[in-house]
């Protein structure tokens, strides 16, 4: 088990998540991808700042590393639940990182901003194992519910009614719809591609 220094560690590993980069405008229903997940972001405290989420490979060595995320998405935040959309580059296995950053001062408040991880692995003093974050994506859409943790307010567990009535702890749904079916409830929504070199 990792130490708290180290958890530490690994979420500030995540400040590369909050570099600037190209944005564009778009919904789900405007992505060119044949590919893309819905987040549902379940949780979020308040209106304040901004959701982000963020896409990485299923490399192990990648996870959570500065530099080494695949796609970006930010939307306003909306108390209770965001909806973010995510163009993926293809088929094929990732992992999903969302943060509130709900002073939208572009960095990482650990104590006061919720994040969370695709599959909601349970999230203590130290950052998921890669392997419980990793999902597939095929053709069309998926939509992954994902529950935020705010480390000074706690989660409500995704069995929880307030949060998701009849919902498991890894509600994943599989959807053959086309994009122009998935409208998103956020507003601006901004999508970066990383360049890799």
């Amino acid at each position: 088990m990792r130490t708290l220094i180290s958890y530490m560690s690994a979420l500030c590993a995540l400040l590369g998540f909050w570099t600037q980069g190209a944005s564009a405008r778009g919904t789900c229903s405007e992505t060119p991808a044949k590919s893309w997940v819905e987040v549902v972001v379940h949780g979020v405290r308040s209106n304040e700042g901004n959701m982000r989420a963020q896409i990485y490979s299923d490399d192990p060595a990648d996870f959570l590393k500065k530099g080494k995320q695949i796609i970006r998405v930010e939307a306003p935040s909306q108390k209770g639940i965001t909806h973010l959309c995510v163009p993926l580059p293809h088929e094929g296995k990732y992992s999903l990182v969302v943060m509130h950053d709900r002073n939208a001062n572009g960095r990482a408040d650990f104590y006061t901003e919720g994040f969370g991880f695709s599959n909601n692995p349970r999230v203590s003093v130290s950052a998921p194992d890669h392997a419980d974050t990793v999902f597939t994506a095929l053709l069309g859409g998926k939509t992954l519910d994902v529950f935020l943790g705010y480390m000074l307010f706690g989660r409500l567990s995704p069995q929880d009614p307030q949060m998701n009535p009849g919902a498991g702890a890894q509600a994943v749904h599989e959807s053959a719809a086309p994009a122009s079916s998935i409208q998103p409830t956020g507003t601006d929504i901004n999508i970066r591609e990383v360049k890799k070199n």
